[in-house]
């Protein structure tokens, strides 16, 4: 028997039989479901939140099984809220769209908006929650107008301040929906231009708008997938084998290797998608993989990849401040500006929020208490923002 440790972000043998169940097909999927049912801890109206974001996949995948189990109901009305939660946030997405355009800004799609038109294909099968848009860096100002004036109200009180150094912001309207508006693509800076020269157009809440290409939306899950999440982020999983199967023949490998490569993202990307292969027989190329298992990985990356899979503890502050010197570093270089350490504690002055960077030893002190504490830690994406687990 393997004694291989599970990574944080790999779903344990009873998610794995739900994903199983949602994403193989026939028997095979109907013997998941049948032993997910039979296993303790499934009972469906207990389902823990990051487990009721497959139940909806589950219910349409299964098909005329479904409608046979005790909690049929249930997995219907599951389902229902799912698709209708997506209706409201197309709307407010639509909105966003429209009001980006008006401002001459451009968006792009992210995360669940373009996973459920490209990958799933279903409206309901896939929650979406909040709207994901992004806009070219050298454009965020304007896309910030533009939303505050179509009475979407930021997260933050200076948001232009805070997508300086943040990739992205929640804007909520009145009723408290919310789009995000991204400044980068991936919390990693470095291949945003890349991605927009490769982006496709994609049909989103009844508009024509840019998307990430298949083999950009797949590393994008698979690296979003690999890195710790406070919300267990098992439908990465799911939304990777979906882009795997919608794309078939038309996914370029061979820039999804590259574009890894060039990111410094070949470990996530080579370890997510050796799991999907493994465990869930997901379509994955032999030759990608020899090529992600055979690329040279710089000893930088591999920190920051074992940093960033890592659940919070005690012993993480160091690592994460390491994580972010990084990130300042890579930035900057993208940015043409010095990087430096008076130029990093400006950076982190602004990550934190701070009016002073005096304030910042005590603001990291309080900060090290609280992980010490035991009351969780920084996650790469908000390490301030007390932000809803996605």
């Amino acid at each position: 028997m393997s004694s291989r440790t599970a990574a944080v972000w790999e779903p344990s043998p009873r998610e794995l039989l739900l994903l199983r169940a949602g994403l193989w097909r026939g028997e095979a999927a109907r013997n998941a479901w049948s032993e997910w049912r039979q296993g303790e801890g499934a009972e469906i109206d207990a389902s823990d939140p990051a487990r009721e974001r497959l139940l909806p996949l589950a219910y349409r995948n299964l098909g005329p099984l479904s409608d046979a189990d005790p909690d049929a109901e249930l997995l219907r009305t599951i389902y229902r809220e799912s698709w209708a939660g997506n209706q409201r946030s197309a709307g407010l997405g639509r909105g966003a769209i429209e009001a980006l355009r008006s401002a001459g800004v451009e968006p792009m799609a992210l995360k669940g908006c373009a996973l459920v038109e490209s990958a799933y294909r279903d409206p309901g099968a896939r929650p979406a929650g909040d709207f994901d848009l992004a806009v070219r860096p050298e454009r965020i100002s304007e896309a910030v107008i533009a939303l505050c004036d179509a009475n979407l109200t930021p997260s933050q009180k200076d948001p232009v301040r805070w997508l300086n150094v943040h990739h992205s912001l929640a804007f909520a309207d009145p009723s408290g929906a919310e789009v995000d508006l991204h400044r980068g693509i991936l919390w990693r800076p470095g291949l945003e231009e890349k991605f927009w020269e490769g982006a496709v157009d994609l049909e989103v809440a009844g508009l024509r708008v840019r998307a990430l290409c298949p083999a950009d939306q797949l590393l994008h899950v698979c690296v979003h997938g690999a890195a710790w999440n406070p919300m267990r982020p098992i439908r990465w999983a799911a939304d990777a084998f979906k882009v795997m199967e919608a794309a078939g023949e038309d996914l370029d490998w061979d820039r999804l290797v590259w574009m890894s490569e060039r990111g410094r993202l070949t470990l996530p990307l080579r370890d997510t998608l050796s799991y999907l292969a493994r465990e869930l027989q997901a379509p994955v190329s032999a030759r990608a993989l020899a090529a992600l298992e055979a690329a040279s990985v710089s000893a930088r990356e591999e920190r920051a990849h074992r940093v960033l899979s890592r659940s919070p503890s005690s012993g993480r502050s160091l690592s994460m401040l390491w994580w972010f010197w990084e990130r300042h570093r890579a930035q900057a270089d993208l940015d043409g500006t010095r990087h430096g350490p008076i130029a990093f504690l400006r950076y982190m002055q602004d990550f934190w929020g701070l009016s002073h960077v005096a304030q910042i030893p005590a603001f990291a002190l309080r900060r090290l208490l609280r992980q010490h504490g035991g009351q969780g830690g920084a996650t790469p994406a908000g390490f301030t923002a007390a932000r809803r687990p996605r």
